[in-house]
């Protein structure tokens, strides 16, 4: 056997793994990867709230379980990075609560599809599913956000005699996008005085033809001055005036969404659920849950996801391959380098090293395949072990990789 003809049986045996990183993505993935559920299109589906999810004494079952489990084990409150809550996973609870957490979860997303426009062949899948407790005395509400899901559900364990204050107040995202342009002027409105400021204070002011523009030299030079130079100017001389990136965002009215935090109370819902009603929503809806004053009140909370197959280092070419180097390089320069990178890049990480090992397994293999024609089969035998005891000893000398497992 020639060298070309090695080489050509090894390209063989790694072609399915080298050809996997550029798949075609399937049908329902609709030719790309939302690395953020809430950036999907179909994430500001509005709010629903359904009417008895559960029963009232599957409600209190679920509290006293969670009570029971936190009494040994604690609360955990550190789960979620950006807007963490007290709570426990539902995957800690006994196992007589799974048949009402799933109860809960496939209601959920049956609701989704049926009023969100998700595809048939749409793959949803639950990204977490926990129970929260609120209290004055511990975590009483949770800060304005969106849900980093497609889709997202509260399920209401508590009545509303167990406490006062609380609820979740939602702003239905379809009404917040009709209002964009008005959320927009609010944002840029300092930084839009800031320019017109700057530029009517200056001794030149190049390019303001328009009759009602006063000369700059009027101004005196202080912002009061300036500010009365720009106050009386009409919409269409402030545009002539004002560059392309404080008039407009850059991304475009489609994908800007406002800050949470420039969101009025009075344009949101307070959501008061009653014990077994369960509120459904997109996870682009921007959402707090508001103070607990007394008493304690309990949430199942889930987060959906919407083909998450899409983003898989199967069909991430370059992408994939660039979230790999990056994780791989800051492997052993960062303690928890999960939590210093996006997510997204640490999956593909994962998901790379198991592609690896697998074409490691392949080349080993395939190497004793050769081996076996080449030099017959009690050579091949060994080949195998011999190429991962090699690997071993170099991965002990020089490895990048974490010294623990994330899994």
């Amino acid at each position: 056997m020639t060298p070309r003809d090695i080489l050509a049986s090894l390209a063989l045996l790694l072609l399915p793994l080298a050809s996997a990183q550029w798949s075609a993505m399937p049908a329902e993935c609709l030719g790309r990867c939302w690395e953020d559920d809430n950036d999907h299109p179909l994430s500001g589906c509005a709010p629903a709230v359904l009417d008895d999810v559960v029963t009232s004494e599957q409600a209190d079952a679920l509290v006293r379980m969670a009570e029971a489990h936190a009494a040994k084990h604690g609360w955990t409150t550190k789960r979620h990075a950006n807007y963490p809550t007290t709570d426990l996973p539902a995957s800690v609870l006994p196992p007589e609560s799974q048949r009402i957490v799933n109860d809960a979860y496939f209601a959920a997303i049956a609701n989704v599809r049926a009023r969100c426009g998700v595809r048939a062949d749409a793959q949803l899948t639950a990204n977490d599913i926990f129970l929260v407790k609120y209290s004055p005395g511990g975590q009483p509400g949770l800060h304005r956000h969106r849900d980093g899901s497609f889709a997202s559900f509260n399920l209401m364990l508590s009545a509303p005699e167990d406490y006062d204050g609380g609820g979740t107040r939602m702003w239905d995202d379809a009404k917040v996008r009709a209002n964009a342009s008005a959320y927009w002027l609010r944002e840029t409105k300092a930084a839009r005085e800031a320019f017109l400021d700057a530029r009517f204070s200056e001794t030149e002011t190049p390019g303001l033809e328009h009759p009602r523009t006063p000369p700059s030299s009027s101004s005196g030079g202080s912002p009061a001055a300036a500010r009365s130079a720009w106050a009386h100017l009409t919409d269409a001389e402030l545009e002539s005036i004002l560059p392309d990136r404080l008039l407009r965002p850059a991304a475009g009215w489609d994908r800007w969404r406002p800050k949470p935090t420039s969101l009025a109370p009075s344009d949101a819902t307070l959501h008061l659920l009653r014990k077994g009603q369960m509120l459904v929503a997109g996870g682009g809806n921007v959402h707090e849950g508001a103070p607990v004053t007394r008493g304690t009140r309990y949430i199942i909370a889930g987060f959906v996801g919407m083909n998450r197959h899409c983003c898989s280092m199967r069909y991430a070419g370059w992408r994939g391959l660039l979230g790999f180097a990056r994780v791989y390089a800051l492997a052993n320069a960062v303690p928890d380098v999960k939590n210093a990178v996006p997510l997204r890049d640490f999956e593909l990480y994962r998901e790379g090293r198991e592609m690896l090992r697998v074409g490691a397994w392949r080349l080993a293999v395939g190497g004793a395949a050769v081996v076996a024609l080449v030099k017959g089969f009690p050579r091949a035998a060994k080949y195998p072990s011999e190429v991962i005891g090699a690997y071993r000893r170099r991965r002990v000398r020089k490895s990048l990789l974490p010294s623990k497992s994330y899994d």
